[in-house]
């Protein structure tokens, strides 16, 4: 996994507004780059609805949350209509970005999510430095809401 100090990887995937290209949008705000496992899943649906209730906080802190995984763009267009969901998403269905940031499952409760997007948050700044790196041991792992916007002050040091 890519940590704290290190370059992030440069990337354009198709995203729920358009193209989205990683180094033009970090220019204008530090990006939180959310990995997670699936759409609809229980976890992912709490974890989304937890960052859409505290948006106010990431937006306060400038942060843009972009959420990506292996999903078509379809899935995570429905997705945001079902959660109300602020947040731009992308799509990596060969597992690309996934693969770069070394963030796919190796273990799980469920077989079926080995070799898929695992749950991870990277914070970019403009020089497209990772300010805050996290991945889960498993996909059902979460960093709480609070600690994250906490870690986040500390990455920024606000």
């Amino acid at each position: 996994m890519l940590s704290v100090g290190e370059k992030a990887i440069d990337f354009t995937l198709d995203s729920t507004e358009d193209k989205f290209t990683l180094s033009e949008h970090a220019i204008d705000s530090p990006i939180l780059l959310y990995f997670f496992p699936v759409i609809n899943g229980r976890t992912c649906t709490d974890y989304i609805s937890s960052m859409i209730e505290r948006n106010e906080e990431f937006k306060e802190l400038g942060v843009d949350i972009i959420n990506i995984n292996h999903e078509p763009i379809d899935n995570h267009r429905a997705w945001i209509e079902h959660t109300g969901s602020p947040f731009v998403d992308l799509s990596d269905p060969e597992l690309t970005i996934c693969k770069a940031y070394d963030v796919i499952v190796k273990k799980a409760k469920s077989e079926s999510l080995i070799g898929k997007t695992n749950r991870a948050l990277f914070l970019i700044d403009k020089d497209m430095t990772i300010r805050y790196a996290w991945c889960a041991d498993i996909p059902s792992d979460t960093v709480p809401i609070g600690t994250l916007i906490s870690e986040i002050k500390d990455a920024l040091d606000i």
